[in-house]
């Protein structure tokens, strides 16, 4: 298979991904009550600077914490191979398009119906390309919970 049909091959799941978290979102919980619950805008306020500045020493700490552990036992191989046949251009979107439908799903309908810790267990059950890597399925459950 050609590294450009690859690229589009992953770029119209990621589509097809988005639109179904869309379509789940709606019927979920939008249709539902009419408001979009679990999708908190941001306001600048002191409290919001302080959980903002909160998640990112958090999220710096795990990073540090990984980066003290040798790179084949936190990274997986897969993720370098993708990082090395794809360019920015297809990255960046590809990344911010899967970001989105995972906070629709997780933090849109299953945090809103079950909670935090179940929707944090389902997010790192749903990455099953780490179960290799334990480190690595440590930092998707510890973004889970922080993010």
């Amino acid at each position: 298979m050609s590294e450009y049909k690859s690229i589009a091959i992953q770029a119209g799941l990621s589509l097809c991904l988005l639109v179904f978290a869309c379509a789940v979102y709606y019927f979920a919980i939008f249709r539902l009550n009419g408001e979009l619950v679990g999708l908190y805008p941001f306001i600048l306020s002191l409290q919001s600077l302080l959980w903002l500045c909160f998640g990112f020493v958090m999220a710096s700490v795990i990073m540090w914490i990984f980066l003290q552990f040798p790179c084949h036992k936190i990274y997986d191989e897969n993720v370098f191979i993708f990082a090395k046949s794809a360019n920015m251009y297809f990255m960046v979107p590809f990344f911010l398009i899967n970001a989105l439908a995972e906070e629709l799903i997780f933090r849109g309908v299953l945090q809103y119906h079950f909670g935090l810790i179940l929707a944090t267990i389902l997010f790192t059950l749903v990455h099953f390309s780490y179960y290799k890597k334990p480190l690595m399925l440590l930092e998707v459950c510890a973004q889970g919970l922080l993010l």
